[in-house]
């Protein structure tokens, strides 16, 4: 059968990255899947193939129930799903026929705040540069006894809390990552009205 070797080499290649999602979306963000299929022989399907497409959410409730997808030309065949706020791995399951041969192939999407896979604070560069900035501009404010730099620096702070508390930490987002996010953005409004107070007054609050 032509489609079930396809569906069957599939299946072997998706279970060897289990642990990692094929997609990555960014929340909220339209979904476009694009499936490729082909018979055994890497030869392409025709607008005669009808493909059918079930996604679950992340926690395992059916969003979409064996919908039809559309064909396009290459032997893709797509797929839009526009209901993508919950953060986590999405599975999927896609079957095809031609009335003669059928095929069957599952694999996963992931929704994360940015849309990207993040393994390490590191790899979260946006975060990184508010708190260098923050710390250092409020260092250098404190240091020299120039308000306005830590005026900056407040600044810097409350950037990067609202930003934790909207994307969270390495594609976490919940009531720990907010949290600290709420934490940072006071630690940012604390320096900010003790500096635009010594700005404005020349008053130290030493």
């Amino acid at each position: 059968m032509k489609y079930l070797f396809m569906a069957l080499f599939l299946l072997f290649t998706i279970s060897l990255v289990t642990a990692a999602p094929s997609f990555t979306f960014k929340q909220y963000e339209t979904v476009n899947l694009k499936i490729p299929v082909v018979h055994s022989n890497n030869s392409q399907v025709d607008s005669n193939t009808v493909c059918n497409i079930t996604i679950r959410d992340t926690k395992d409730n059916v969003l979409v129930n064996n919908d039809g997808m559309s064909f396009n030309n290459g032997g893709l065949f797509n797929y839009t799903l526009t209901n993508t706020s919950d953060l986590g791995e999405y599975p999927v399951s896609v079957n095809c026929n031609n009335a003669v041969d059928f095929g069957f192939s599952t694999f996963s999407f992931e929704i994360t705040p940015t849309g990207k896979v993040q393994q390490s604070i590191l790899d979260n560069s946006v975060l990184i540069i508010f708190g260098i900035l923050a710390v250092l501009l409020c260092g250098l404010g404190i240091y020299s006894q120039v308000p306005w730099l830590g005026f900056l620096g407040s600044l810097m702070f409350i950037l990067g809390g609202m930003y934790t508390i909207i994307y969270g930490f390495n594609n976490i987002t919940d009531m720990y990552t907010q949290g600290i996010g709420i934490t940072i953005l006071g630690v940012g409004l604390v320096f900010m009205f003790t500096s635009a107070y010594e700005w404005v007054t020349g008053v130290s609050e030493e």
